[in-house]
């Protein structure tokens, strides 16, 4: 098992059956003998609420029993409120990636934070945390109006609902207007998810998610 390792990577947005597909690959990875070599899989969870322990039901965490016994890493191991960003993830993955390889298996990453997927496909095309802000995230950030800067230095752990809260979820909507106008045009405001994801973003990289778009096109 010399020369290039196996990597599957399943991404998507929530509820499009991830998971399921995921511990499915890795039961028939475990059956039989396979030319390549790599026998079983472990599944390295890239959701960044499904870190935390609890909240299953609100980040659809797929339940201890319904795994099938598939070994599942980085999920349920920071407590509510821990800051975790993507520069610390991309670490923890990639040494259960080559924890996993080592035992002749191959990883699953399984996720809906596509952001922490691409820092870690494209580990030289994207930003690192110690990186300074672009000139222009810098001067919008200056420019934030105090209820929106207090925002933005304190963002939600987890996406508010836009049915019960519709004033919180504009306002997130708004910041990101004010920091990405460009890509704050493609979520709808009630897609609080996505937003909030763009916002994590620049907030972990210093980077706008246009810049980044473009760096990649």
């Amino acid at each position: 098992m010399t020369g290039l390792r196996p990597l599957i990577t399943i991404c998507g947005t929530t509820g499009v059956g991830k998971s399921k597909l995921a511990i499915e690959l890795a039961l028939k990875l475990a059956q039989g003998t396979h030319s390549h070599g790599w026998k079983g899989a472990r599944i390295i969870n890239a959701d960044s609420m499904q870190v935390y322990t609890g909240m299953d039901v609100i980040t659809n965490k797929v339940p201890v029993a319904e795994r099938m016994g598939v070994e599942h890493l980085l999920m349920d191991f920071k407590q509510p409120g821990e800051q975790y960003v993507v520069g610390e993830w991309v670490q923890d993955a990639i040494q259960a990636i080559d924890e996993t390889h080592g035992m002749g298996m191959i990883p699953i990453i399984v996720g809906g934070t596509s952001y922490w997927i691409q820092h870690l496909i494209f580990p030289n095309r994207l930003p690192t945390p110690s990186q300074s802000s672009s000139d222009s995230v810098a001067r919008s950030i200056a420019n934030l109006p105090p209820d929106l800067l207090e925002l933005f230095n304190a963002l939600p752990e987890q996406s508010p609902s836009a049915a019960s809260h519709p004033q919180e979820a504009m306002l997130l909507h708004k910041l990101l207007t004010a920091l990405d106008e460009p890509v704050a045009q493609r979520w709808h405001w009630k897609d609080t998810r996505k937003v909030i994801g763009s916002l994590r973003v620049i907030k972990d990289t210093g980077r706008t998610p246009s810049e980044v778009i473009a760096e990649q096109s």
